[in-house]
């Protein structure tokens, strides 16, 4: 079996090719073949793509990613405004973890722009 310095290499060797993140953001540790992701990224596309280099990698037993979104409450409001532009002052949105949870009268017209184009794994109401 590698050892855990020679998987961290291959990883960030992985991750300085990976054009989608900048590997610098992205910090690397190995225990035992399993290898933990951690950083900040701007865009939920930017943490999926902070991963996919440790998993091309022989061996790796598994990924522990622990990248958060830096942005991604301003994301959502973004994506509210011009579905919503009245209603937005009633909307509340929170991102622990980068999962999604709003607050809002409206429920039809927040999950729709909360779900465009941010690529979501959660979204709470």
């Amino acid at each position: 079996m590698r050892a855990d310095t020679e998987f961290k290499k291959l990883v960030s060797d992985e991750l300085e090719w990976e054009h989608r993140v900048s590997a610098p953001s992205i910090g690397v540790e190995v225990n035992q073949g399993i290898v933990s992701l951690s950083g900040n990224v701007e865009k939920y596309v930017e943490k999926l793509a902070a991963e996919s280099p440790a998993e091309r990698v022989s061996r790796v037993k598994c990924v522990v990613p622990k990248v958060s979104e830096t942005r991604v409450v301003e994301q959502v409001e973004a994506a509210l405004r011009p579905r919503a532009e009245r209603e937005a002052h009633r909307i509340s949105v929170e991102a622990p973890s980068g999962v999604v949870t709003w607050r809002v009268q409206s429920r039809r017209v927040a999950a729709g722009a909360a779900w465009s184009g941010l690529g979501r794994r959660q979204c709470h109401q």
